[in-house]
């Protein structure tokens, strides 16, 4: 009985954290969003799929997401790097 007591805490108390932070978490929403809004812009290309794919691949070798790998080189290129 006290392993399902134990569980039922940790099911009530999980219930009362997703609302509390589903509740925080959109006003972090709303906020990030209009920052993003205001100060970010999405560059993109089109790639066959078999290049994004083996992109994306050679990102994972390196330990990064394609986009880190992206945003890396726009870094460099601007910088004269």
């Amino acid at each position: 009985t006290g392993n399902l007591f134990q569980s039922m805490v940790y099911y009530i108390l999980g219930i009362f954290e997703r609302s509390f932070n589903r509740a925080l978490s959109e006003s972090q929403i709303k906020a990030s969003a209009k920052w993003d809004k205001e100060n970010m812009a999405t560059l993109g290309c089109r790639v066959k799929k078999e290049e994004a794919t083996a992109f994306k691949d050679y990102a994972a070798s390196q330990g990064k997401t394609a986009n880190t790998v992206l945003k890396e080189y726009v870094v460099k290129c601007i910088n004269g790097n």
